[in-house]
């Protein structure tokens, strides 16, 4: 049975937060440059980086959907795959007796996305990817990377507004003063890692730190 659980909220105070997805623009080098930072993954982003902090999937077990990241398929599970691989902290939206107690269950918010005003166009859903966003937000992060987020690709493959869903909480989270930045290469990324042995150069944020 999965275990109650909510957000501490100084979790990750004061601190640059990385989300981990498992888009095309995902790769493993992106995810190292930002692992002197605390990371959440979204479902099979952890396949990049398996030391992460905490991976965060919404449905029950056996969460079957897209494959791994570099497979033809099919899936057979994510839970099968994270419990035997993950060893950081596992999150679901499922209260359920299929996962074990390793597993928290904490309460994930159905985003109401508002699409167009006229006509009218508001649709709900919930997604792994603003999920880990809204588990940094609520422990305290000033500022988010988003890394391997790829909304338009998603949405023109499943017709889900993830793209509409990503502007409109990243706007709510500016509007809290939390800054949110969309990181799509590795230079990108890079600005954010720490400076090697000898090297002297101003970099994007020195807040490092992990759980």
């Amino acid at each position: 049975m999965t275990t109650r659980w909510q957000v501490p909220p100084d979790l990750f105070a004061g601190k640059t937060v990385a989300i981990l997805g498992s888009g095309p623009s995902m790769t493993k080098e992106i995810a190292d440059a930002v692992q002197h930072l605390p990371r959440i993954c979204a479902r099979y982003g952890c396949t990049f980086a398996l030391d992460a902090d905490m991976v965060v999937a919404v449905d029950d077990y056996p969460n079957i959907g897209n494959p791994i990241p570099g497979t033809d398929g099919p899936d057979t599970g994510f839970w099968p795959y994270a419990l035997e691989n993950f060893p950081g902290l596992k999150i679901t939206a499922s209260e359920s007796e299929n996962l074990p107690p390793e597993v928290m269950f904490f309460w994930h918010r159905w985003e109401l996305v508002t699409v167009s005003t006229v006509p009218s166009h508001i649709v709900e859903f919930r997604n792994n990817y603003m999920s880990a966003i809204h588990v940094a937000e609520q422990g305290g992060a000033k500022k988010i990377l988003l890394l391997g987020l790829d909304p338009e690709l998603y949405d023109s493959k499943y017709g889900i507004f993830l793209t509409a869903g990503i502007k409109q909480l990243t706007a709510e989270l500016q509007a809290k003063s939390i800054e949110v930045e969309r990181i799509q290469t590795l230079e990108d990324a890079q600005k954010y890692a720490p400076p090697l042995p000898g090297e002297s150069r101003p970099t994007a944020t020195d807040d490092s730190g992990s759980l």
